[in-house]
């Protein structure tokens, strides 16, 4: 749950809708939203805003013109899985 919030392809209102109809506690839900959602609002917004274009060509041209900015889209990745992981290991000893 954690990790579906994190990543930018799927719409919030898809995961909110499939969250919804499951048996996730809101509880749960509630706290995945409050944290993972910031990070990905606040990533995208930083290359759509420099991109100004959802052409995927454009976008394409951003990351090869600006490598650390594409590292750091990897990095965000790994650090989601990684936090992700170690939430699902704290959820699961309580």
């Amino acid at each position: 749950m954690f990790l579906l919030r994190f990543i930018p392809l799927i719409p919030y209102r898809v995961l909110d809708l499939s969250f919804g109809l499951s048996r996730v506690p809101l509880k749960r839900y509630l706290l995945a939203v409050v944290i993972a959602s910031p990070p990905r609002i606040f990533w995208i917004q930083v290359i759509l805003a420099s991109v100004k274009s959802l052409s995927p060509q454009k976008i394409i041209g951003y990351f090869s013109q600006y490598p650390q900015i594409y590292f750091l889209s990897f990095l965000y990745a790994v650090v989601t899985l990684i936090f992700a992981f170690r939430l699902k290991k704290i959820f699961k000893s309580s």
